[in-house]
């Protein structure tokens, strides 16, 4: 563990690797979503974007249930996100179906 020194570098130091390691983690969220968005899009243009999501669902729903077993009863972010993405894919596939 670095201690201050009294001119603050050993703070700015501190700060440049959270401000470094929080660049990293938002730049990898971004090309997550933009490889998601990209393949949503080459699905639907295939016309395979409904037998996607078809499959997809049961996956997020099982994927959500075994993250939410593993951490014990608590909630948690990713738990809640695929839960959410499996209704939604659910409920799109539903509407889909009644055309």
């Amino acid at each position: 563990m670095m201690l201050p020194t009294r001119d603050g570098h050993a703070l700015e130091t501190i700060m440049n690797l959270l401000l470094l390691r929080f660049g990293i983690i938002a730049a990898v969220v971004v090309v997550i979503v933009i490889a998601l968005f990209a393949l949503a899009l080459w699905l639907r243009r295939r016309g395979t974007l409904g037998k996607a999501s078809r499959r997809a669902a049961p996956l997020a729903r099982t994927a959500a249930a075994y993250r939410s077993r593993s951490r014990r009863g608590r909630s948690d972010l990713i738990s809640a996100g695929l839960s959410t993405l499996a209704t939604a894919l659910e409920r799109t596939d539903d509407k889909n179906d009644a055309r």
